[in-house]
């Protein structure tokens, strides 16, 4: 899904649902959708990948009183969604003499809208495992990569209008010694930065290090030397 034409289809049905509404008809529009990657690290190498498509529009009809909703799916082509959209309406149209009265139901109101999208370098479908696996080559690395377009609207039929779109990641991974011990680290924003991935790592290999390190043990009955009174004067 590209956001320019998502947003095209979205404004659509709304106006394709204002002209096809009757006088005593109201209505809300709620979108929610996404494009996200997914890769799944064991033992520094890709296990699993795949990618998820899905969007989802929530239609509210309401009359004298009454309301019902369905849910129908989002593509994106504006031609399919607005034959979608007008096919539900026609649905909730039928329904809605059969369910009781709401008398707490309250009908769109206001004309506010807004448009806040932000858009960002994200990793390449074909760049993630480049762009992940060499810096911890030889490291018993397990972890989760997710990113992609995260998409949030709003309409109704008293004109207001809303849209949020954004590009998000994150990747979520352990890093195991030997003995099994781990250090655990996450790194997520809106955009890839090559760098300050490679920096959260040198610091999760830094820990690693310590984790690896031979414990010192203390015979039982002994107390610590950092732990020792001599040490704390004030204890």
């Amino acid at each position: 899904m590209k956001i320019e034409q998502t947003e095209a289809a979205f404004t659509q049905v709304v106006a394709a649902l204002r002209s096809h509404l009757r006088s005593d008809e109201a209505f809300t529009l709620e979108l929610w959708g996404e494009q996200s990657q997914f890769v799944r690290f064991n033992q520094a190498k890709v296990r699993q990948t795949g990618t998820v498509i899905d969007g989802q529009m929530q239609i509210t009809l309401m009359q004298n009183q009454h309301s019902s909703y369905q849910e129908i799916p989002f593509t994106g082509e504006a031609a399919i969604d607005v034959s979608t959209a007008i096919s539900a309406i026609e649905d909730l149209r039928s329904i809605l003499p059969q369910l009781p009265a709401d008398p707490y139901l309250v009908v769109p109101d206001g004309d506010a809208t807004s448009r806040d999208v932000h858009q960002s370098d994200l990793l390449a479908i074909d760049a993630v495992a480049d762009a992940i696996l060499p810096a911890v080559s030889g490291l018993d690395f397990t972890g989760l990569y997710a990113g992609g377009l995260v998409l949030r609207a709003y309409a109704d039929s008293a004109g207001q209008h809303h849209w949020f779109a954004t590009d998000s990641f994150a990747i979520d991974y352990s890093i195991f010694t030997t003995d099994g011990q781990a250090v655990k680290g996450t790194y997520a924003g809106s955009g890839w930065n090559q760098t300050d991935y490679i920096a959260k790592l040198d610091q999760a290999k830094l820990q690693l290090a310590r984790l690896a390190s031979r414990p010192k043990r203390f015979p039982k009955g002994t107390i610590a030397p950092t732990l020792h009174p001599q040490r704390w004067p004030n204890c």
